[in-house]
């Protein structure tokens, strides 16, 4: 029975992609000593945190049989909004900003959910041409240069650490990666998404609503 658990536990995904890293950050190690120094693993958690969540976002799009081809677009244009408000009102509370910010997205994501849903585009088509849309107006904006921004309290977050390894944006990837994962496995809305990625037809028959959902 002891053997039949651990082969059920080595089947699950999560377990076998997590001994894979833990296989290849030793052999890393054992090339280069330096891998696993306070600062290249700290440097290593930051680099994570756009990617993670950008992630969690476009992961059921995923699911669901579509794709957004624009999401790194829409997430410039969106860091962009957020750096001009602070640069430009420095007297704003970044929180104030990022909800704007945050605004302006869940805005280009329900453009792009008119094109696909509504007026029945293909998301592949519909959100390359977002893409170049949303690009260009940051690339616009601020003439491919950078934007610098002052404000102390957003700058702690940015550099703040627990325990001094682990930074605070890597945990606040972290949590949003496990709402979303729970979401996906635990809810009516994020089964939906399995069943339409499954199939579609049978998504429909058994009271789905697509457009909805995706």
């Amino acid at each position: 029975m002891k053997k039949r658990n651990t082969v059920g536990v080595l089947r699950i995904r999560f377990v076998r992609l997590l001994i894979l890293t833990i296989m290849l950050a030793f052999g890393i190690y054992c090339i280069e000593h330096g891998f696993i120094a306070k600062g290249n693993l700290r440097q290593l958690a930051i680099s994570m945190t756009v990617p993670g969540l950008m992630l969690a976002g476009t992961v059921p799009l995923l699911i669901s049989g579509e794709i957004d081809m624009a999401a790194g677009a829409e997430a410039a244009l969106g860091a962009t909004i957020f750096a001009k408000l602070m640069s430009h009102w420095c007297d704003m509370p970044w929180g104030i900003a990022l909800l704007i910010a945050l605004t302006a997205g869940a805005l280009m994501g329900f453009i792009n959910y008119l094109l696909v849903n509504k007026l029945k585009f293909m998301s592949f088509i519909a959100t390359v041409g977002m893409m170049s849309i949303w690009g260009g107006a940051a690339n616009m904006w601020t003439r491919s240069n950078n934007i610098d921004l002052n404000n102390a309290s957003f700058i702690a977050l940015g550099r703040g650490t627990v325990f001094g390894r682990l930074p605070y944006l890597f945990l606040i990837m972290l949590v949003v990666v496990i709402i979303y994962g729970w979401m996906l496995r635990s809810t009516v809305f994020g089964r939906g998404i399995y069943t339409i990625g499954g199939n579609r037809e049978c998504a429909r028959l058994a009271g789905v609503n697509i457009d909805n959902t995706q």
